[in-house]
């Protein structure tokens, strides 16, 4: 597995520094990223995705609830750590992974972060088969293995697959993180394509179904590793 990504939130220094020695106890390679004020998490979290967040709820700029429901996706885990345990109903509304009453003991914090570890491992095996979008107002999942390539243009994608082809207000950047590695690669600044697929592929395109694909520069010596 690779680093996870852990960020906490706690406007008590030694609260933090608990974390962060429970945190370097554990065997996992981690990225911790620490803030004591609540508005500069908030702007981090806009701009980056964490595994893990670990927060506490009443701070002066802005509560834990605040965070987790506006600035946090909802693939990042969340685990909160307060002492007012009266707002746990309210944090399992927003489907935290864990409610741990301050101060936190080892053996409850190392088992609330083994629950989110296991979740993030659930997520990636699921991620992995299926892609999940909505799509004409319903909740669509497709096997990833069925998808032929993903066309980029403007603000819109085009996924191709063998029987439809679905059109997303999306961009290719924010949906190549959800494809399998192994299957998928980006051939084009417009194109992500499923190397199952090939029929065949010289340096400039690749045809996939009868469809010529064009190539970026060196792609096509990637393709000849992995084809």
């Amino acid at each position: 597995m690779s680093p996870l990504n852990i960020v906490v939130i706690d406007d008590e220094d030694l609260a933090v520094q608990l974390v962060e020695t429970y945190l370097k106890q554990r065997q996992e390679d981690t990225n911790i990223k620490t803030f004591f004020s609540a508005s500069e998490a908030s702007t981090f979290l806009l701009r980056n995705r964490p595994d893990i967040l670990i927060t506490d709820i009443q701070m002066p700029e802005m509560s834990g609830l605040e965070i987790i429901s506006e600035h946090v996706s909802k693939k990042t885990k969340v685990i909160i750590i307060s002492a007012y345990p009266s707002y746990a109903i309210n944090a399992y509304d927003l489907d935290v992974i864990d409610f741990i009453v301050k101060p936190a003991a080892p053996e409850r914090f190392q088992k609330a972060i083994d629950k989110a570890i296991s979740a993030l491992l659930t997520d990636t095996k699921s991620s992995t088969v299926y892609l999940q979008f909505k799509y004409d107002y319903k909740n669509i999942q497709i096997l990833q293995s069925s998808i032929l390539y993903i066309e980029g243009f403007k603000q819109y994608i085009k996924i191709h697959t063998e029987g439809k082809v679905y059109i997303l207000l999306a961009r290719l950047k924010n949906i190549i993180d959800d494809l399998d590695s192994d299957l998928f690669i980006k051939s084009h600044k417009s194109y992500i394509i499923n190397i199952q697929h090939i029929e065949k592929f010289n340096t400039k395109s690749v045809w996939i179904k009868g469809q010529e694909i064009p190539l970026s520069k060196g792609v096509s010596t990637v393709l000849q590793q992995k084809v």
